[in-house]
Formats: structure tokens, sequence, C-alpha cells
């Protein structure tokens, strides 16, 4: 997955939350947030604290925000108060999370579906650039050279050669 453009959408989810369906898309525009709430638009500034915190700018006023992800659903705690939101298509969110990283800091790249490792492209504390190859993955007897989000540094790499992976499985983080 390619790092998204300025101004494209980043993902539309539908999701519950407080028992109420809502549908949510989020798009980067002049280095801002524009989230969708339905037909309801907030705009924000989010800036990256550590892995799962942030300072969000929102109307003029400041909040802490830390998120707590699983499979399907978000854990969002706002200066203290939780908020438990369920995704209601799971696989949506994780083909999302990619995307949605890379507004928020480090970029995960996932398998995009189930598959074997056949080939590591970098190691840890290598430079990419943007679209650079990172892994290769056998899947239905296919091979696919999965690139680079953005430019950086390779964080992690959470697989080596031969080693069989789920659809969704983190492979390579790049910060």
């Amino acid at each position: 997955m390619r790092r998204p453009k300025e101004g494209t959408v980043q993902g539309t989810l539908e999701i519950l939350i407080g028992g109420q369906r809502e549908t949510v898309s989020i798009q980067a525009s002049q280095g801002r947030l524009r989230v969708f709430l339905g037909h309801r638009q907030v705009e924000a500034d989010l800036a990256r604290i550590s892995d799962t915190a942030y300072s969000l700018i929102l109307n003029g006023r400041s909040y802490h925000v830390v998120l707590s992800p699983s499979d399907d659903s978000l854990r969002v705690i706002v200066d203290g108060t939780c908020y438990e939101t369920c995704v209601l298509d799971p696989k949506k969110f994780r083909s999302y999370s990619p995307g949605l990283a890379n507004l928020l800091g480090p970029s995960p790249v996932v398998a995009p579906m189930p598959g074997k490792i056949v080939k590591l492209l970098v190691a840890v504390g290598d430079s990419v650039t943007e679209g650079q190859g990172l892994v290769v993955i056998e899947a239905m007897k296919m091979q696919n050279e999965l690139r680079a989000p953005q430019a950086g540094k390779v964080e992690k790499v959470s697989v080596e050669e031969s080693q069989t992976v789920n659809a969704g499985d983190i492979l390579v983080v790049v910060r």
C-alpha cells in the first residue's frame, strides 16, 4: 500500500459507538485530519506522543487521547473517559490500519492475504524510500512484493524467510 496523497480518503468504516451505528471516514488535508462522522465533519490537529497516545486539538481545545485497537474494536480514552467502539467489518478495519498509521506515526506493512514469506529485502535500521520493496510474499502460487508506504527507516522486521503468515499480520514497520 502506498502512502496516501494529501486529500485522499484514508478509510471508511462502519462502527458501533455507544450502541449507535456510525460511518467514519478519515482524510489528510493540508497537514490536518478531517474526520467525517456520518454527515458531520470535524477537523483536528493530531500530534503523536507515544505508540498509543496522542495530543488532539479540536475547536481550539486540547485533549489527551489513548488508542487501544484490537481485531474488531477500538478503545478510545479521551482525557480519562473511555469510549468502546466495535468495528462492524473487522477485515476492513485491519486492511485500513496501515493507511491510518501513515497519518499517526510508524507505518506497519501487513500481509494482504495468507501466504509464505519468500524473501526479505530489508533489515532493521535500513533506510527506505517510498515505494521501495520490503518483502516478497507468495500466495496462491503468485509472488507479491510489498512496498514501503513512506520513506523512513525500518524499525522492525517481524518475519523470517519461509515463514507462513496470515492476512493482517504485521511484517515490517517503517518509521
